[in-house]
């Protein structure tokens, strides 16, 4: 099964999605940039693995955590910027952008690689060591298909 991406609505400032993930499915290490980004956890249970962003292609990892309905999680420009989600099960989350993707202003999603720099017996915990992130193209495990979002305009 693939994972539905379901467009709630978008404007200027914000816009608003919903993910609908199989279990064992993940949505692959990407960015937000110059974005902060909350998203809700409407039902099922994910792990998200997050990277600070560092001076260049560097990045720390943040502490990994699992998220279940009613969970909110937020990530700002530079702390948890760089993230993936794996689904356990069925799971269904819900992401408001602030602002929006926009390639025209600069803020398009890039996908990554981690790579250890110097490992430390920490980072095999999901914390700790100096790791780099390096662009690489969107994979091509990864696809969704466009649900159609039924419910009140939001504006």
């Amino acid at each position: 099964a693939a994972i539905e991406y379901i467009h709630v609505g978008e404007c200027e400032d914000f816009s608003m999605a919903m993910f609908v993930i199989p279990p064992g499915k993940r949505i692959p290490l990407h960015d937000h940039p110059d974005m902060t980004v909350f998203s809700k956890v409407f039902w099922g249970v994910m792990d998200v693995h997050s990277f600070d962003i560092k001076a260049g292609e560097a990045a720390a990892a943040r502490e990994s955590t699992t998220m279940q309905a009613g969970d909110v999680q937020y990530l700002s420009p530079t702390l948890g910027n760089v993230h993936t989600f794996h689904a356990r099960e069925w799971t269904c989350v819900f992401d408001i952008l602030v602002p929006p993707y926009s390639d025209e202003l600069g803020r398009s999603c890039n996908y990554y690689e981690l790579e250890a720099r110097n490992p430390s017996p920490k980072a095999e915990g999901g914390a700790g060591g100096e790791l780099s992130l390096r662009k690489v193209p969107c994979p091509e495990e990864f696809w969704t298909r466009h649900g159609l979002y039924q419910g009140p305009s939001p504006f």
